[in-house]
């Protein structure tokens, strides 16, 4: 069974009131026929959802679409709404915010909940008499999920007829949909970076980014700018890492020294205390990788060694 965590944005405004100490009767007002009926996204306008990584066939809620209706006449009749897709809100959002979200393929999913009827451009949601909200569920198969990959669903709301709306501001989502294992999150990295000419110092805060159920992915050194990116694999038996280039990483291949750093072409001592902690394993109890890798470049070998402590 997979675990996962949902985080919605939203704005709440705190107005503070004045209590009277005299004992006052509630003053309570019938929806009565004022106003329109509204239709809205509970999560709008984004709804973040974190799993770790699985391979059953669970059911998960997406959103909520919500009718507050503005008189009991009104919540008695029933209301059809269009749900549209809105592919280019995902690639609006990957733009603005650099990420790499995709649509989620139909392969991975199927609907769950009758309600929702797909047609060409998304769907039709009919609430009943007395129905005043919906969920858009779905039945995820994680074992056809690649978990390198992230996902988006993205829908506006539309309705017709008179009295009735769509809430602005709330009337459009984002669902967002990754997976995130154990070793994933923001890491303090302190080290050293061994060059034949300009070895330094290294501190840095990092990204660790999920690239399997136990891989993730980091920039090498002081050179993730410059495209240079180990994947590194946890066995969870021994704690043991195994230390590769990552797709398309720069400087590649990579080469692990475990044992102590090179003595040749042109041969290294240490160059900060903790150098002889960089064994490449990983520490479960502090949430911590001591990692020793480089590559050969032309004038020798280039090598980083980092102790990186998740925050």
């Amino acid at each position: 069974m997979m675990k996962y965590k949902s985080i919605h944005i939203a704005v709440v405004f705190v107005l503070g009131t004045l209590l009277l100490t005299s004992c006052l009767k509630d003053n309570v007002k019938d929806l009565g026929t004022e106003g329109d009926t509204f239709i809205k996204f509970l999560e709008a306008p984004q709804n973040a959802l974190y799993f770790t990584p699985f391979t059953t066939v669970d059911t998960i809620g997406l959103f909520s679409v919500r009718k507050d209706a503005n008189s009991s006449q009104s919540l008695k009749t029933a209301t059809v709404v269009k749900l549209t897709s809105l592919p280019e809100l995902i690639d609006t959002y990957n733009t603005t915010n650099s990420t790499t979200f995709e649509a989620l393929p139909d392969s991975l999913y199927t609907l769950t909940n009758s309600s929702f009827v797909a047609n060409s451009t998304g769907y039709d949601l009919t609430f009943s008499s007395g129905d005043f909200a919906r969920e858009f569920s779905i039945a995820l198969d994680g074992s056809k999920w690649d978990v390198t990959h992230k996902y988006a669903l993205a829908f506006t709301l539309s309705v017709t007829g008179t009295g009735i709306t769509a809430l602005s501001d709330l009337d459009t989502i984002l669902v967002f949909l990754s997976v995130k294992n154990k070793y994933d999150g923001t890491y303090s990295s302190t080290g050293y970076f061994y060059h034949p000419s300009s070895p330094r110092a290294l501190s840095a805060t990092k990204d660790v980014k999920t690239a399997g159920s136990n891989s993730i992915t980091v920039s090498l050194g002081d050179l993730g700018g410059s495209g240079y990116t180990a994947l590194i694999t946890v066995d969870d038996a021994t704690n043991a890492l195994t230390i590769t280039a990552a797709a398309g990483a720069g400087g590649a291949p990579y080469t692990m020294f475990t044992d102590g750093l090179p003595s040749t072409n042109p041969g290294y001592t240490a160059g900060w205390s903790s150098s002889a902690l960089c064994n490449n394993t990983y520490d479960p109890a502090t949430g911590t990788f001591y990692v020793r890798y480089g590559y050969l470049g032309g004038t020798g070998w280039r090598v980083t060694e980092e102790i990186l402590t998740k925050q």
